[in-house]
């Protein structure tokens, strides 16, 4: 099995809700586990929402790419924004801190199987347990 989903989005939580709305339900139609449909809910919408207000600022002109590839074992979910990268230190986050950035990358971190930034593409993992 192999499916793909690759969407662009202008720069706005509006077309972000739709998007990640159709891209969730395309997503349930292929994988029956609850509690993953739930982290990778998760997982794209810190991805994406992060893309938006820390990558392109809310910048409506610069784009945000979802792509997402399923497999039997496993689904990549790569989002890429027009930003400058990620500045926050992610291993360095505290949470009794309070401070805005970082938490949603310790998150989907946390949910990931797989994990890693590169420039302004993050790539999440999730494996698929038959």
């Amino acid at each position: 099995m192999y499916y793909l989903i690759d969407e662009q989005i202008n720069s706005s939580i509006e077309d972000a809700k739709k998007v990640l709305y159709t891209v969730n339900k395309e997503i349930a139609k292929l994988i029956n586990n609850n509690m993953l449909l739930f982290e990778i809910r998760i997982i794209l919408d810190e991805l994406v929402y992060n893309s938006i207000k820390h990558g392109n600022k809310y910048d409506e002109n610069k784009k945000v790419n979802i792509k997402i590839e399923i497999t039997k074992n496993q689904i990549k979910m790569q989002v890429c924004d027009e930003g400058e990268g990620i500045k926050c230190d992610k291993n360095r986050y505290n949470p009794l801190d309070f401070k805005e950035c970082g938490r949603g990358i310790v998150l989907v971190k946390g949910l990931s199987d797989e994990f890693k930034i590169e420039g302004t593409k993050a790539i999440s993992i999730k494996y698929i347990n038959p």
